[in-house]
């Protein structure tokens, strides 16, 4: 129970940071993102499978995007090219039909970095 409740917590203030900023790419990944990662908590991974594509392409346009004032641009330009390349990774793993504990492990992986953008890269 205090997993959740740590968890939501996290979730509230990632959704706080992304209003703030309204940095549209960073919102688009986390909508993708929350229907992707909350699920496979609950070993659902066809989710998963069915966005990893869709997480890649938006990974993508987002590390394209320009970088709000209020974010550490050296910070997030690091963090957002390990974001391709995880959601590279979760894509081709998907496309590969790799397990499903292989698939959590780096939809896991993926929502973290997501994390460590919205919290961690802004000032």
């Amino acid at each position: 129970m205090k997993v959740f409740f740590t968890m939501l917590a996290v979730l509230a203030g990632s959704i706080s940071v992304a209003q703030k900023t309204k940095w549209k790419e960073m919102e688009q990944f986390h909508t993708v993102i929350s229907q992707t990662f909350h699920p496979a908590e609950h070993n659902k991974l066809q989710p998963t499978r069915d966005q990893a594509p869709l997480l890649l392409n938006l990974a993508k346009q987002w590390q394209q995007a320009a970088i709000p004032e209020n974010f550490n641009a050296v910070k997030t330009k690091r963090t957002l090219a390990k974001l391709v390349k995880a959601c590279n990774l979760l894509s081709a793993s998907v496309a590969s039909n790799k397990t499903d504990a292989v698939l959590k492990k780096q939809i896991y992986t993926v929502h973290e970095l997501f994390h460590e953008i919205a919290e961690k890269c802004s000032h």
